[in-house]
């Protein structure tokens, strides 16, 4: 499927990538160890948060449904309500680097 993560190991890549940010000197919370990260439960809890009943219900109904499998490893569902305006501000990149879809 073009444009997606298939046939990629999404967690293996997940563990390689904080284990690098670990040795970058990255904080990466008191609970992670090298070890105790379920990279499978974190995509499934991302996937979670995908559904759209949580992201129609917004900041609330993300927090509500949570991060279910990841509490061991000190991960929280957080969530926020913002603009148009500041989403666009976010995502914007320098007008030299060429057009944006804004």
């Amino acid at each position: 499927a073009t444009g997606t993560a298939a046939l990629l190991n999404v967690p293996r890549s997940l563990d390689s990538l904080m284990h690098a940010m670990h040795a970058e000197g990255y904080n990466l919370g008191s609970k992670w160890n090298g070890s105790a990260l379920d990279c499978e439960a974190v995509i499934t809890s991302l996937a979670a948060q995908d559904q759209q009943t949580a992201v129609y219900r917004g900041a609330a109904g993300v927090k509500a449904l949570g991060s279910p499998g990841t509490e061991a490893a000190g991960i929280t569902a957080s969530a926020a309500e913002v603009s148009p305006a500041q989403l666009k501000e976010w995502l914007s990149y320098p007008r030299e680097w060429g057009p944006t879809e804004w």
